[in-house]
């Protein structure tokens, strides 16, 4: 989406964060990226409405998992050994994964 649009509309979008029960945003130059659970994917369409430069549907995120050591690593190597290529922002956006 368009920084300057949703910059404007943060508060909209901090409203859905905290009803969704999946909202990850990522900070590009000039877009964000919000990867959202599909059943409110609308709520953020219709915040954002001028401000949408593509849509991605049809991804799948695994989270919760982060507790857990080399679960990752292990994940993204099963992935890419059964020839599917996991998308950069999930590569990106995994942060530091031992035990809090």
């Amino acid at each position: 989406m368009n920084k300057q649009v949703a910059l404007g509309r943060m508060n909209r979008l901090f409203e859905i964060m905290k009803e969704t029960r999946f909202f990850q945003l990522s900070q590009g130059v000039d877009t964000f990226t919000i990867a959202i659970a599909n059943e409110d994917k609308e709520k953020v369409l219709e915040a954002l409405k001028d401000g949408v430069v593509d849509i991605v549907d049809g991804q799948t995120a695994i989270y919760r998992i982060m507790q857990t050591p080399g679960i990752i690593a292990f994940i993204t190597t099963a992935l890419v050994i059964n020839g599917i290529k996991p998308h950069p922002s999930y590569i990106l956006s995994q942060g530091h994964s031992s035990p809090r």
